[in-house]
């Protein structure tokens, strides 16, 4: 037997790894990026409006704030909320409705300028398939279901997620939740 050390043909060394979906590659990993979210789960109108002043009150603007939610979600009011004229503190709201198929869930923008990454988001939070995940995923299916709304805050520091968890503990009777998810990069347009 021969010792491999002692080979003349060098190890094999694999660069990307083997995923479910196939290989890692370099192109897979310049394309994404990590994203923090802390996620509260929303029940009330109230709550929705207090947890909006508490992360206003704390610096968190509205272009690091999500909503995800059915049309009819926390008895209609979110669907009010946009039609308020001093109505804001986030940056896109995400409907969601049941769908059949693989995905339980169909996405669509409400609002004028639908944030492209929201949807990428809330489809990414709902599609937690690793067992440690899968009963957060479920928590938040469940709670979509029965009408809450997710408020998504992504924060861009370690003190920023401090301050968005603080608030959200505060307000989100549903619970929080904080996760790490892969967001593709958008694409650059090369037709000048």
């Amino acid at each position: 037997m021969t010792d491999p050390c002692q080979s003349a043909r060098p190890p094999q060394v694999t660069l990307w790894p083997e995923t479910p979906i196939g290989p890692v590659s370099a192109v897979t990993l310049a394309s994404t990026s990590k994203i923090r979210l802390v996620v509260g789960l929303i029940t009330t109108p109230e709550e929705f409006a207090r947890a909006l002043e508490d992360l206003g009150a704390r610096h968190l603007g509205s272009a690091q704030v999500r909503v995800i939610g059915q049309a009819n979600a926390l008895g209609g009011a979110l669907g009010r909320w946009l039609e308020k004229p001093d109505a804001g503190g986030f940056s896109t709201w995400v409907v969601c409705q049941p769908a059949e198929g693989q995905f339980p869930w169909a996405f669509h923008p409400a609002g004028p300028a639908p944030l492209p990454a929201a949807e990428q988001d809330a489809r990414a939070l709902l599609e937690l398939h690793q067992w440690a995940l899968r009963r957060q995923a479920q928590q938040l299916d469940r709670h979509l279901r029965a009408g809450g709304a997710l408020l998504l805050v992504e924060p861009h520091t370690d003190a920023e997620e401090w301050q968005a968890s603080t608030a959200l503990l505060r307000h989100a009777s549903g619970g929080v939740q904080t996760h790490e998810i892969t967001r593709l990069k958008r694409s650059v347009d090369s037709s000048g």
